[in-house]
């Protein structure tokens, strides 16, 4: 969810991003593989389909990869304000998968630490699926990108392929609130008319000269 509250019809942020590192990146990994762990064993309840998700066959643990922390936050240091709107000017680059989350003006009025900037962001990209559920494993893309950002973010939670992560932060309008999370991820995993991860005997298909499965986890860990 975007939430603009804006004053003025043009605002170019300053390119100053701060790439999460410390105990906040070891949140943002571990979010993510717990996640992905209770997909792959088929432990996450599909809301509005009386079942749990499938099982996944091969689902990546992810790494964290610092060439796409470095493109997320050259991303994020790319917003701009105009006309009420806020977005994101930078390319992504071929073949990587987005999440963003953007706060303006936030009701505290101050800068949150890094760690909640994170939390809120995760929160944001997981409620589609949390609140709805996913309309089918098959991804289908939009064509309302904006209106549907909550459906596309949990999409790319969701994919199997995807094996790397890097994220970053900007501060938008400082001591105002407002920040601006971007994570990047490869493979991007997204592909038309696609099931965002093959479903089988949780670990049964890592593909055997790039990875291992990691039984414990359920997840298959590039080598």
């Amino acid at each position: 969810m975007h939430r603009f509250f804006i004053f003025c019809c043009f605002l170019q942020v300053s390119s100053s991003y701060v790439i999460f590192n410390g105990t906040v990146r070891a949140q943002i990994i571990n979010l993510h593989n717990t996640f992905r762990s209770n997909l792959a064993f088929g432990k996450q309840v599909w809301i509005g389909k009386s079942k749990n998700y499938p099982n996944a066959s091969r689902m990546f643990w992810l790494k964290w990869d610092d060439a796409l922390a470095t493109s997320a936050g050259k991303r994020a240091a790319s917003k701009v304000i105009q006309n009420n709107e806020g977005k994101l000017t930078a390319a992504i680059p071929a073949g990587v998968g987005e999440n963003h989350y953007g706060v303006e003006f936030a009701s505290v009025g101050t800068n949150l630490p890094p760690t909640s900037m994170f939390q809120k962001a995760w929160q944001d990209w997981n409620s589609y699926w949390m609140i709805f559920g996913l309309p089918s494993l098959t991804y289908t893309p939009s064509t309302d990108p904006i209106n549907d950002h909550d459906k596309e973010s949990s999409y790319q939670l969701f994919t199997g392929n995807t094996y790397a992560v890097g994220c970053a932060y900007q501060i938008v309008t400082p001591n105002l609130g407002g920040y601006v999370v971007v994570c990047h991820y490869r493979n991007k995993g997204l592909n038309a008319n696609t099931p965002v991860y093959v479903v089988g005997t949780t670990c049964s298909q890592c593909p055997a000269a790039t990875s291992t499965c990691n039984a414990v986890k359920g997840l298959c860990v590039m080598n």
